[in-house]
């Protein structure tokens, strides 16, 4: 089981006074304080447990902002987005299909276009800059680069990509 799956459990489990404010400062700034998190949990997080693999519930369109933020940024967890639901899985897929052409017109900051169909493997590291709001990080491949443990990834966004 992914340990991001394993600290958002943490989290749930916790009494409510134990809760505390989570805080970025930097690369994103955004806050959600201890009495927020403790009403979003209350009303969506009930009934997670270790045997889930993926679980879909409805959501307040007041509440996505900070629901996207938890789940992608804090929790680093996999979500699909449909209307007034969200889906969230237990693990993050490891391959994804390119289902628009990624370019540097619609991705500043990728090396190479990448074309509709081609198929993505995701590796996080230490070293990845990917801000998962927006996209997670992408590998051509699952080889490093020679003579180093170093798979080099890009952030691809969202709505380029689909799960396989």
């Amino acid at each position: 089981m992914d340990k991001s799956y394993l600290a958002f459990l943490k989290m749930m489990e916790m009494p409510p006074l134990e809760r505390k404010a989570i805080r970025y400062k930097r690369k994103v700034k955004y806050e959600i304080t201890a009495e927020r998190l403790n009403v979003l949990v209350s009303t969506y997080f009930e009934g997670f447990d270790h045997t889930i693999i993926e679980r879909t519930f409805l959501i307040e369109k007041t509440d996505i902002e900070d629901l996207l933020f938890l789940f992608r940024y804090h929790f680093r967890l996999w979500i699909t987005i449909d209307n007034s639901s969200i889906t969230v899985f237990r693990n993050i897929p490891l391959r994804f299909k390119i289902i628009k052409e990624v370019n540097r017109e619609n991705h500043w900051f990728v090396p190479k276009t990448f074309e509709v169909g081609q198929i993505m493997y995701f590796k996080s590291h230490g070293y990845s800059s990917a801000n998962w709001l927006n996209g997670i990080p992408l590998a051509e491949s699952l080889t490093p680069v020679k003579n180093t443990d170093i798979i080099p990834t890009t952030q691809i966004n969202y709505g380029f990509i689909e799960a396989l």
